[in-house]
């Protein structure tokens, strides 16, 4: 089935929305349920939901398990309904002074975990604040290009990125007019009244 569906989205991708719903109505329920299997036996796109949102959370290895239990009973204890995929990569530590995967020790790794949610703006909200919350203690760090920078200020990059202060030297020196400092930018770098 899900070579079919393939091949008719490639032929004719106008088609693709109402195949995926056609694949998903016969043969892929996700309703609730935990699945471990190879990624076209499980994935599928069937955009039912007005809203796909994705966060990106980056923990130090050796916090995985407990913070995905920890993700796990909140999720469950607040019903929230994640009807997609949940990635779980893990990745070795760089020296990039804003990266997610930052480390003074090159042999550190990290658990990368993207959220996915197909629902309302006010689910995917509180989707992303629950994941989040449970793993600032942690110190999660934010995947730049998903939702939740709300959640970093000044001070919080500070405390979570060892190198902030000295990219903050330079970000000044190399633009100090800001001509490259958005709305969020300048929330996120400077705080809200930067």
């Amino acid at each position: 089935m899900f070579a079919i569906s393939t091949r008719i989205t490639y032929l004719l991708p106008c088609l693709t929305k109402i195949t995926m719903c056609l694949v998903d109505f016969i043969g892929f329920p996700l309703h609730y349920a935990i699945r471990v299997d190879n990624s076209h036996e499980i994935l599928n796109d069937y955009f039912r939901l007005p809203i796909h949102a994705e966060s990106g959370l980056i923990v130090e290895y050796k916090h995985a398990v407990d913070l995905i239990s920890k993700i796990k009973a909140q999720v469950l204890e607040k019903q929230i309904p994640v009807n997609y995929i949940t990635e779980f990569r893990f990745v070795a530590g760089d020296s990039g002074w804003l990266s997610p995967f930052y480390s003074d020790t090159p042999k550190d790794k990290f658990l990368s975990i993207t959220e996915t949610i197909y629902t309302t703006r006010t689910r995917t909200h509180e989707y992303v604040q629950t994941c989040y919350e449970a793993a600032k203690s942690y110190n999660a760090r934010l995947h730049w290009g998903k939702l939740g920078l709300e959640n970093f200020t000044p001070s919080v990059l500070s405390h979570l990125y060892p190198k902030y202060h000295d990219f903050m030297r330079v970000r000044e020196e190399m633009d100090p007019k800001k001509v490259f400092i958005n709305k969020l930018l300048q929330d996120v770098f400077l705080g809200a009244g930067g």
